[in-house]
């Protein structure tokens, strides 16, 4: 998404947001049908949730940034946004999976 934040132009934005949700929504669906250890199941439930919120957290931006008068406008709306459910999901699943020893860095 740090490519979102170069963005010249709203549709340019509007066009990385897209690509983000989209590779959001492809990440859960692959986390989901993983069949993990019965220790990481609950990370790994947790994980695909993110993602699917995530990328629906950014599929309901999509029509306020469209009517940003700038790039620079939206980038500075999202700037602003708090962390989002999706992305403290992700976060906290990751930190399981990590505790758990299943993932060796997570950054």
């Amino acid at each position: 998404m740090e490519k979102g934040f170069r963005a010249t132009s709203v549709p340019q934005l509007v066009t990385v947001l897209t690509a983000f949700g989209a590779a959001e929504r492809r990440i859960g669906d692959e986390v989901a049908a993983f069949k993990p250890p019965t220790n990481a199941e609950a990370a790994n439930r947790e994980l695909a949730k993110g993602e699917h919120d995530s990328a629906s957290e950014v599929q309901a931006l999509l029509p306020k940034i469209k009517k940003m008068p700038s790039a620079q406008a939206a980038v500075a709306y999202l700037s602003k946004k708090s962390a989002s459910k999706g992305g403290q999901e992700i976060d906290q699943a990751l930190a399981k999976l990590k505790k758990l020893g299943y993932i060796k860095n997570v950054s």
